[in-house]
């Protein structure tokens, strides 16, 4: 994610707003940590970062049978999750969930947005009324949606 943040951010001049969903969600967070070592000159491009569903928090997973698939141990989950880490200076991160998410969708959303609250970041945390993990995502296609205009306006 980090080499591919590079090789765009030297073919796109401009402003860097970042979204991913889910799995997506983590890994758009992960690139707004201090410690993501992404060189200063794109760090300060990135503007905003909304993370729909996000997954910040990697160590419940591995009390999931999920994690029988992804192996992650203890440092894994402490090094990669962007909950346990501090924000970029100057970032605006937006925490967008849907409503009728699982609980565990939320409280992640709630959590990230709390913690990362505490530093020099902008925070909105948002719950979709009606919408789950799967049809939160469905206002991307919609260029009026509260979803997109929140993502694009900084």
């Amino acid at each position: 994610m980090q080499r591919a943040l590079e090789v765009t951010a030297e073919q796109v001049k401009g402003p860097i707003h970042l979204t991913g969903h889910s799995a997506g969600g983590h890994l758009v967070a992960r690139l707004g940590c201090k410690n993501a070592m992404i060189p200063d000159s794109i760090t300060g491009r990135i503007k905003h970062i909304l993370g729909i569903s996000g997954v910040y928090d990697l160590r419940p997973i591995r009390r999931t049978a999920m994690n029988e698939t992804l192996h992650i141990d203890e440092a894994e989950a402490l090094t990669e999750s962007p909950v346990l880490h501090e924000p970029l200076d100057n970032l605006r991160f937006t925490g967008w969930v849907g409503a009728e998410e699982l609980a565990e969708f939320r409280r992640q959303n709630a959590a990230h947005c709390a913690m990362w609250g505490g530093f020099e970041t902008q925070v909105t945390a948002y719950e979709d009324p009606g919408k789950n993990h799967f049809t939160v995502v469905e206002a991307l296609e919609q260029a009026d949606s509260l979803l997109l205009t929140t993502m694009l306006n900084t």
